[in-house]
């Protein structure tokens, strides 16, 4: 081995040896891993308790969808599932014991919200002054997490309501609105009633596969305004029709269902594509996601 190659053996060993120590060197430790909130796996999660200023709201997951069963029952919406559930594992920047505290300084005595996933209770306090982190109490420690959550915590039931008018899943076998009425013929063709004269069967199938994808921008409370007329909807399965009273066109349409306390607001653009009883038009609006 000749002395070019013995002195670059050498050297390549010693370049080893100073990337081992400046590794070695505190900054580039090895991470430790990030501690959660709780030690609940999203997926695991089938039951959400919220207490907050509205009231209780208890969500339920049958098969492999959500349910609000308090304090109405009817699907509910799956993005503001998704969000609570990513509470479980929310990062716990710094966490103390909560024995001995004065919790009110917290925010913790009477907290603003109340959340248990399956059995584990989750308390939410005040936010930091410093860093405008939330306290967060679970069992017997104090966490404090980024303050991301509270919005769908503290929102009232109106806003777990699903948005689709017509449930996941759920095929139209009639449809009656408020000037004309569409059932299944003797062929299954789709017969209008009183007849529609000029309209196609692939318009009226247009009408029923718009109420079919049909989502509102927005649940909220029924205000109680005078119907200006209704629509019912008969579902296949057998089930109670759906029953929406309409108690405005503009500036948006807005559908209220009074037995369950809800209405559904939806763009003034879709009155025509829901309600007309003319050749409604190829819908432009996006799909259910």
């Amino acid at each position: 081995m000749g002395k070019r190659t013995v002195l670059n053996v050498w050297l390549a060993i010693a370049l080893l040896v100073l990337v081992w120590v400046v590794w070695q060197e505190p900054g580039h430790a090895t991470k430790p891993a990030a501690v959660k909130l709780t030690a609940l796996v999203p997926a695991t999660i089938g039951k959400i308790v919220i207490g907050n200023r509205s009231g209780a709201i208890t969500l339920v997951k049958q098969g492999a969808e959500w349910e609000l069963v308090e304090p109405v029952t009817i699907a509910a919406n799956p993005a503001r599932i998704e969000n609570l559930l990513q509470v479980a594992q929310a990062e716990s920047v710094s966490r103390f014991a909560a024995a001995g505290l004065d919790l009110a300084k917290f925010g913790l005595s009477a907290p603003a919200v109340r959340l248990r996933l399956n059995d584990t209770e989750l308390l939410f306090g005040a936010v930091a002054p410093v860093d405008q982190r939330r306290y967060v109490k679970v069992g017997d420690t104090v966490h404090l997490i980024a303050d991301n959550y509270m919005y769908d915590l503290g929102a009232a039931a109106a806003a777990y309501v699903s948005r689709d008018l017509v449930p996941h899943g759920k095929n139209i076998v009639a449809l009656e609105l408020p000037d004309m009425k569409l059932s299944r013929g003797a062929k299954g063709e789709w017969v209008a009633t009183p007849a529609a004269q000029g309209v196609s069967q692939d318009a009226l199938q247009r009408r029923i596969d718009e109420w079919r994808d049909a989502q509102a921008l927005q649940v909220a409370p029924y205000d109680r305004r005078p119907e200006q007329g209704a629509v019912v909807i008969q579902l296949d399965g057998g089930q109670a029709p759906l029953r929406y009273g309409i108690i405005a066109r503009r500036p948006e349409l807005i559908l209220a269902r009074p037995e369950i306390g809800m209405q559904f607001h939806l763009a003034a653009e879709q009155a025509e594509r829901l309600l007309e009883t003319t050749n409604p038009a190829p819908a432009a609006a996006a799909k259910k996601n």
